[in-house]
């Protein structure tokens, strides 16, 4: 973005771009005033696994209904890790931390949520958490306005 031209701008993905924009703001370049995601990229700790809430179980629940039944490229792309293993080499195994301010959306039907005390351990400083009932893995799509409203709630403390 500053190559663009741009000083200060905030990041937002969903899916992948959940995993890109939450890099963006662990680089802390000085640029990214907050980022947004819908699809945390936040998982327990060995810690939390032996104190798991329900809500937590659903979550962890849904994570493996979705790499049994809907993960197809995922798993032909795990034969070869090579492919991936180029880009993500800079980078820690794990999630990063993101200090900047962050806000988060989880609809719905998302393929994985997190709990907020996950998202806590990666985004430090989380200004919006809202889990919302309804809109799913393509938020921005099935529920736009209530996309847009959660982006633009995120994106407050940036103004």
């Amino acid at each position: 973005m500053v190559r663009l031209g741009y000083d200060r701008f905030v990041a937002q993905g969903g899916d992948w771009g959940s995993l890109i924009t939450t890099l963006i703001g662990a680089q802390d370049l000085g640029h990214c005033a907050g980022i947004h995601i819908n699809m945390p990229v936040a998982f327990p700790s060995p810690d939390d696994l032996g104190d798991l809430t329900e809500e937590e179980i659903g979550f962890l629940g849904r994570l493996q209904a979705y790499r049994a039944q809907e993960a197809g490229y995922s798993t032909q792309q795990s034969t070869r890790p090579q492919t991936l293993g180029d880009g993500l080499a800079d980078f820690s195994a794990g999630a990063p931390t993101v200090s900047i301010p962050a806000g988060v959306s989880q609809f719905k039907n998302e393929i994985f949520a997190a709990s907020r005390r996950w998202a806590d351990g990666v985004y430090t400083d989380i200004r919006h958490w809202n889990q919302l009932d309804r809109g799913g893995h393509f938020a921005a799509f099935e529920e736009p306005d209530l996309f847009v409203d959660e982006v633009r709630a995120s994106f407050r403390h940036a103004r």
